[in-house]
């Protein structure tokens, strides 16, 4: 069941544009990129809709579980350590600070961003 979730959590990422970095556990870690194209608040709409519609997803009858989590904004580092047996994947920066630190907050069934939630 955790599986599929993520499949059809990452497949609602993707659709919205982001990028879905890291698995652990049964969470997952999406983030989206501001470019030249995206700025800062076309990238906060699309990962609040991609959230938006992952709560939805997870409360069909596919899926008995509940989301929550937080939303940041501001800068990201993504640096790949090791070698191809023993690779780490680290993700650190103000977003990912924000993001965990709403999420510490979230209660099931919650996606927490800058002082706002969405149910």
């Amino acid at each position: 069941q955790i599986m599929s979730a993520l499949a059809t959590l990452t497949d609602i990422c993707l659709t919205w544009g982001g990028d879905v970095v890291k698995f652990a556990g049964d969470a997952l870690l999406c983030t989206w990129k501001v470019t030249d194209k995206l700025d800062l608040n076309g990238a906060l709409k699309y990962a609040r809709r991609a959230s938006y519609e992952m709560m939805i997803a997870l409360k069909t009858d596919t899926h008995d579980l509940e989301l929550h989590g937080g939303i940041g904004a501001g800068s990201l580092l993504q640096f790949h350590l090791g070698e191809r047996a023993l690779r780490w994947h680290l993700v650190a920066g103000s977003a990912m600070l924000q993001a965990t630190k709403l999420l510490e907050r979230s209660p099931k069934g919650t996606i927490l961003y800058q002082d706002e939630i969405s149910r």
